[in-house]
């Protein structure tokens, strides 16, 4: 019985938060159509319909808003929380549609189904290294403070943090910190909502075609070597961001191509586009490469006088607005527009240490593997590709993605009809995938960054598959998105919860020691993790707090 409540409970937890994602995607929305479409009535955006949009768009206008509101007052303000319910108020101007909430069995499916099972997670999971190491200590500062100028300096990593910090920082509810795993967990419903309302009502049969084969995908992670694990989403420790960005990057990217192809767009999806574009970006660097989809999708409408010139620049407007607001972050926080990219840096601050930045980037393409670094070393490709092979996870992954893609491939070739897709279209997905590999394996090829481009190289299979020459009933791919679904929880997962164990997640107070460094800074006795210790630095040089004004300064 104690085990039930205790599950009751976290999904209770999950749909509130899950809830509060979802109406402020609905609110943002309703903002949209009245100042922006006239009060058109929305039905489906970037082929699917908007409902599945809404957590997405939700997070993108909370996380934006934050970082607004973060220049002016510390995230854990009553005022911050006043903002975040007052963003909700978009709901007010469409009331109706909320009365009609249906609960028919696919609601109950992706509503209440979906987290029951994903939720399970919750009771083997842990926290990221990262988590220890920078993330949650930036989030704390987040909290504490408003804007500091120079953040950089209390920590090299700071300046590498996402917008992820700034939601992650509002969820600090119990000492579980138990909403910061469901906020990525989030992304997956997302995207299992995704398949199966792709199959279930598909707006283009492409989508689903798709959608089927992810699905296929997704069960074969379970099968090769080492037991499986092809490069599909998996439930990272938490506090990590990298299926977040995967599953932004599929959407868009499959969006993307589906304007090119049928070459129809209205501003409701450039705007979208628009923001998760940035939004990708925002969380992770790495993920840049996926600014060109969108980018071409909008040339070629262009060219082809599909999309007018005025209607794009009122599309961009909102996204527009939140990447000022980001890059001005970004520059009085670390001194650059983008970070840790030398040539965005400009010195002109007094706490900026110039040059700085170049022993960072280096430091963040070493630990990904980059084929940049060993270039510049002088070390061959036959090094890298040794080296990299040598380590495990990389081995396996790259091993049974390559088995799983001829296995999808061939079943694509034995049981579907294909469709001739135009010259445009063909163009349009073999650069990006050229582009976005070359990018990775230059910058970071680790499967954790590779996912995203894996998954679209999976969807992008399916765009020129016009029929199944099997009938594959619906029921049956229902099914087989259910069994993909929960084995994207471990099994450890669910023999944990019933053996009774309580959540994985352990309180980061008091988890480590310190002793007294510099200047009153304190390092932790083992490692290098400072968790939430705000007095904690792990930088040689100890930073010099100055409060100036409003405003707070962090000097070396």
């Amino acid at each position: 019985m104690n085990l039930i409540i205790t599950h009751a409970t976290l999904l209770i937890k999950y749909i509130l938060l899950f809830g509060y994602f979802y109406f402020s995607g609905r609110s943002f929305l309703e903002f949209v159509r009245r100042y922006f479409l006239n009060n058109k009535k929305i039905l489906q955006t970037l082929h699917v319909k908007k409902t599945i949009i809404y957590p997405l768009v939700g997070i993108v206008f909370i996380g934006n808003l934050l970082i607004i509101v973060h220049f002016i007052f510390p995230l854990k303000s009553i005022f911050v929380l006043a903002i975040l319910i007052i963003a909700l108020s978009g709901n007010l101007f469409n009331l109706e549609p909320m009365y009609k909430i249906s609960f028919d069995a696919f609601n109950l499916l992706y509503y209440v189904v979906i987290p029951s099972i994903l939720i399970f997670s919750a009771y083997d999971t842990s926290w990221h290294y990262d988590a220890g190491f920078y993330h949650l200590n930036h989030q704390n500062w987040l909290r504490e403070s408003n804007m500091i100028f120079g953040t950089v300096n209390i920590s090299w990593t700071f300046g590498m943090s996402s917008i992820y910090e700034y939601i992650s920082s509002v969820l600090w509810i119990d000492k579980s910190f138990i909403l910061i795993h469901f906020f990525t967990l989030i992304f997956i419903q997302t995207f299992y909502i995704y398949l199966i309302e792709n199959i279930r009502n598909p707006l283009n049969i492409i989508v689903k075609n798709i959608s089927i084969l992810l699905i296929l995908y997704s069960l074969l992670d379970n099968f090769g070597l080492n037991g499986g694990r092809n490069g599909f989403l998996y439930i990272q420790g938490v506090a990590k961001q990298d299926m977040a960005v995967a599953i932004i990057v599929l959407i868009i990217s499959i969006s993307s191509v589906m304007i090119i192809k049928s070459r129809n767009v209205d501003n409701l999806d450039i705007l979208l586009l628009s923001i998760l574009v940035l939004f990708a970006i925002q969380i992770k660097i790495s993920s840049a490469m996926i600014f060109y989809p969108a980018l071409l999708s909008v040339l070629i409408l262009l060219k082809k006088n599909i999309l007018k010139p005025r209607n794009l620049f009122f599309s961009l407007i909102p996204s527009t607005v939140f990447f000022l607001t980001w890059i001005l972050k970004n520059y009085m926080t670390t001194g650059c527009f983008i970070f840790p990219v030398s040539f965005t840096c400009i010195n002109n601050f007094d706490w900026y240490i110039p040059e700085s930045t170049k022993d960072y980037e280096s430091i963040s393409t070493t630990a990904s593997y980059s084929l940049i670094d060993y270039l510049y070393d002088n070390k061959s490709l036959q090094n890298w590709f040794s080296d990299f092979i040598s380590f495990e996870i990389n081995r396996i992954v790259t091993i049974n993605f390559l088995i799983s893609f001829v296995i999808i491939f061939l079943l694509k070739f034995i049981f579907t009809n294909k469709e001739k897709i135009d010259s445009t279209t063909n163009f349009s997905i073999y650069s990006y995938l050229v582009l976005y590999t070359f990018y990775l394996l230059l910058f970071g090829p680790i499967p954790r960054y590779l996912t995203g481009l894996l998954i679209v190289s999976i969807a992008f299979l399916g765009i020129n598959i016009k029929s199944f020459k099997i009938n594959i009933n619906n029921i049956v791919l229902y099914s087989l998105t259910v069994v993909s679904l929960l084995t994207i929880v471990r099994f450890s997962s669910y023999s944990s919860f019933f053996d009774g164990a309580n959540l994985a997640l352990f309180d980061p107070v008091g988890i480590a020691e310190y002793f007294e460094y510099n200047n009153g800074w304190v390092r932790p006795d083992i490692g290098d993790q400072c968790w939430i210790n705000l007095d904690c630095t792990m930088d040689r040089l100890t930073p010099n707090i100055i409060k100036s004004g409003y405003f707070n300064t962090a000097y070396k």
